[in-house]
């Protein structure tokens, strides 16, 4: 997911995107709100409607080269070489938790539990652990389409699992809504709640 987000920036770019990430007024432009667990938090607070569960995930990294190797999911485990020659194994799935980027116990088991799987891990320690949430929408389907809060603006969000490989036909869908006016969006990711506000804080 790193290298795949770094790529599209750079195609981003190649197109004429520009990326502002400090800015914080916008106007006068169509704004897409993809910003996680931290939108969905803000909307069940304004709206008083449950509208997310953040989801913790734990992995680790290995310098294992597999390249020519396909990806496993044995054991609730994802084992996935990449191309650079490393090994990702993960993650765990958490909706309790005290911390949402610090590693603890369960990854450790977690990589205890992969190397009876593939047992050349016995041999390595992990080259990198790591942590954070996933917006995880309360019905666990996307949320796509009009903004809840703001009037004018749009969201894409609460994707979880499923995010990555949804994205491009979703981006498309809520590229027909914006420019084109074409609604596709399925009910189910539909926002269910109408608007409160106008902040875009």
């Amino acid at each position: 997911p790193t290298d795949a987000c770094f790529s599209l920036a750079r195609a981003i770019q190649k197109k004429g995107g520009v990326f502002e990430p400090h800015l914080k007024k916008y106007s006068n432009i169509r704004t897409v709100w993809a910003t996680g667990v931290h939108d969905l938090e803000r909307i069940s607070k304004f709206t008083n409607v449950k509208f997310r569960t953040a989801v913790k995930g734990q992995a680790a990294l290995f310098n294992l080269n597999r390249v020519d190797y396909p990806q496993v999911y044995a054991n609730s485990i994802h084992f996935v070489p990449h191309s650079n020659g490393t090994f990702a194994v993960g993650s765990t799935s958490e909706n309790e938790f005290s911390s949402s980027n610090t590693t603890d116990e369960r990854l450790e088991r977690l990589i205890e539990n992969s190397m009876s799987i593939i047992p050349e891990l016995r041999r390595l320690e992990p080259i990198k652990r790591w942590a954070d949430v996933r917006p995880r929408s309360e019905s666990r389907a996307p949320i796509v389409g009009k903004h809840p809060m703001i009037e004018g603006d749009y969201i894409i969000n609460g994707g979880f699992k499923i995010g990555l490989g949804m994205a491009p036909e979703l981006a498309r869908v809520l590229i027909s809504l914006i420019f084109d006016g074409i609604d596709q969006v399925p009910e189910a990711f539909k926002p269910k709640v109408k608007f409160r506000n106008s902040t875009r804080s």
